[in-house]
């Protein structure tokens, strides 16, 4: 006897989530050869989106590349390793559609990571004492070893 146990998919509220790329791998879809992201959510939910293969500047491949490298230009020629995505720190706009078995929530849009949370708490009024200095999970200063272009 074999038990599978039921997968329940939970609905999230349309907006913007902070995700980090855990997945990235190559399926035949519908459409032919596709791209099947997977996205791990702060409080562990887990999203999957796709794309095409088509790494053009028109493509959503190529925008949802260029958000996994902060925004940066992708220089021309440059190929696609997609070994290099999981990992990446990035936003998703998540919206609600409706299926054929119910509302189901959609990757609409992936965008870079924020610099700074966005409910960061406002300046206080005065400075606060120096503190040792501690390298930004989004510092922008040192991408020698970080991106492949």
């Amino acid at each position: 006897m074999t038990v599978i146990q039921q997968t329940v998919f939970e609905v999230l509220e349309p907006g913007e989530y902070p995700a980090i790329v855990s997945r990235v791998e190559a399926v035949e879809g519908q459409y032919g050869p596709q791209l099947r992201w997977q996205f791990t959510l702060e409080h562990g939910n887990t999203l999957s989106a796709w794309t095409s293969q088509t790494f053009s500047q028109r493509s959503k491949l190529y925008a949802w590349v260029r958000a996994c490298f902060g925004g940066r230009e992708i220089p021309a020629g440059w190929a696609l390793d997609t070994a290099k995505l999981p990992g990446r720190p990035v936003r998703l706009i998540v919206v609600t559609e409706q299926g054929r078995d119910g509302e189901f929530s959609k990757v609409r849009e992936l965008l870079p990571p924020r610099k700074f949370p966005a409910s960061a708490p406002a300046a206080p009024a005065s400075p606060p004492p120096p503190a040792a200095p501690v390298r930004d999970l989004f510092d922008d200063d040192d991408d020698s070893n970080d991106l492949p272009f």
